[in-house]
């Protein structure tokens, strides 16, 4: 099975202005799938097109921190490792 990957904003990506959708792709089997910025509450992502997004806005200039994990039917559970990005 493929896992969960976070594919925008990139490891070290610069954003501007503080607004972001991010772009999570998983497995197919995948039927959840939460974004979790700084740390902060799990916040549920859009399904769209076999890709799942998750829009932020408000981020404040600095370095930031998401993560994002899918739940699959069976209740298997995978989460990405902490991918850093810069608000500009």
């Amino acid at each position: 099975m493929r896992p969960v990957s976070l594919d925008f904003p990139k490891e070290d990506e610069e954003i501007h202005g503080g607004t972001c959708t991010f772009l999570v792709t998983t497995h197919p089997a995948a039927a959840e799938v939460e974004l979790s910025v700084n740390q902060g509450p799990w916040q549920p992502c859009v399904p769209d097109e076999g890709c799942w997004f998750f829009g932020s806005t408000g981020l404040a200039p600095g370095r930031h921190l998401a993560r994002a994990r899918m739940r699959t039917r069976d209740g298997c559970v995978m989460t990405t490792l902490p991918r850093r990005f810069r608000v500009v």
